[in-house]
Parts: structure tokens; C-alpha cells; sequence
């Protein structure tokens, strides 16, 4: 944001109109100052009111029912880490579609079947557990993935201090939002496998 907004002011400042310069607009109109400082608040302000509602927004249920597992670890409007690391795309790509459930797991899936299935009764069809299958389940529960789990687990206790201390809840957030590159990757191979995506790793 810091950046986008240097860029505004040298384009501003050369007389090239752009997002700045209508700002500047804006608060000769209001009467307010036009001063630096006062256009950093105005910009402050205008900043929190739009992460206030993309929050507000990625939190409700009713509006977006897709993002129930997103707004679990959601908590500020920014590039996440994972995202910037050396990490081949494919393991990203698993990592992104998995946190924003652009998937095929039942939960998912359910959505878009004729006649519609409840959310409730998008059971996982891999396992005998009878729980849904989202991506709770798919990650910490899912009895068919047993194998491929242990491995991601191991990794998990050498990068997550107490990992093993935590309840099955904690632990899914913990590895979602692990800021380890080793973490990441061995998320993204699980992935793979679970969501039987087609890119390689």
C-alpha cells in the first residue's frame, strides 16, 4: 500500500492526474486541509474503514458461506507469507485453493450438486467417520490419509513448538498459517495427494 501510494504522490506531483490528485479534489470540495499530514489521515481512515469491511464481510456466514474455513485464520488484509517464498507454484497454487476451498471436497462439491446438498450432509465418502468433508476434516481427521498425515506431522513437530500439546483445532490453524518454507511445502505435497490435484511437485 506504502509503495502504491509514493508512486501516487510522484504522479501527482508532475501533474499527471490519477487517484491522488481526485483525492486532493475531494478535500478541497469538504474544506478540509490539503496538507500532507491531513491527506495521511484522510488516507488512514479511508485504509481501516475498507479493512474494517473486508474483515466484517469475510466473517459473515449469511453473505460468503464459502469462506467458513478463511475467516477461521483471516484476521488482517495482507499478502500472506507463503506467497513470497521460494516454494514452487504448484505448492502454492495447492496451498491457495485449499485455504480459499477451491476444491473438490465434498463440502465444496455440495454447493453446486442438483438438488442441493446441505452443508450438513456433504459427508466424506473416502473414510467410515461420517463427518463432513471440508477441510478440517480432510487435514486432521480423514482416516485415508493417514499415512501421507504422519509425515506432515512429523514436519510439523520439528518447525511448531508444542505441537503436539495442541488440540486438533489449533493444530490445523498452526500448520495453515505457518510461516516456515519446509512447513509449506510439505502442506502443499499433502494437498496433492488429499485434493488430487493435477499439477506436479
Amino acid at each position: 500500500m506504502r509503495s502504491c501510494y509514493d508512486i501516487q504522490t510522484k504522479l501527482h506531483q508532475r501533474g499527471v492526474p490519477c487517484w491522488l490528485t481526485r483525492l486532493y479534489k475531494v478535500t478541497e470540495t469538504l474544506g478540509t486541509d490539503s496538507d500532507n499530514s491531513s491527506i495521511n489521515k484522510q488516507i488512514l481512515s479511508l485504509f481501516e474503514k475498507a479493512h474494517t469491511k473486508m474483515l466484517t464481510e469475510i466473517n459473515d456466514s449469511t453473505l460468503n458461506p464459502k469462506l467458513r474455513t478463511y475467516k477461521t485464520f483471516k484476521n488482517d488484509i495482507r499478502i500472506e507469507p507463503y506467497l513470497n517464498y521460494t516454494l514452487p507454484k504448484s505448492v502454492y497454487c495447492n496451498i491457495a485453493r485449499f485455504r480459499l476451498s477451491s476444491h473438490n471436497l465434498n463440502i465444496e462439491l455440495g454447493r453446486h450438486k442438483r438438488p442441493y446438498v446441505p452443508a450438513d450432509e456433504r459427508i466424506c465418502e473416502k473414510c467410515n467417520l461420517n463427518q463432513v468433508e471440508d477441510e478440517f476434516h480432510c487435514l486432521m481427521r480423514c482416516k485415508k490419509w493417514n499415512d501421507i498425515r504422519l509425515n506432515l506431522f512429523h514436519i510439523a513437530c520439528k518447525y511448531i513448538e508444542g505441537f503436539t500439546i495442541f488440540d486438533p483445532t489449533e493444530q490445523f490453524l498452526q500448520i495453515l498459517t505457518t510461516k516456515n518454507t519446509n512447513l509449506n511445502f510439505a502442506l502443499g505435497k499433502f494437498l496433492q495427494v488429499a485434493l488430487k490435484l493435477d499439477s506436479k511437485i
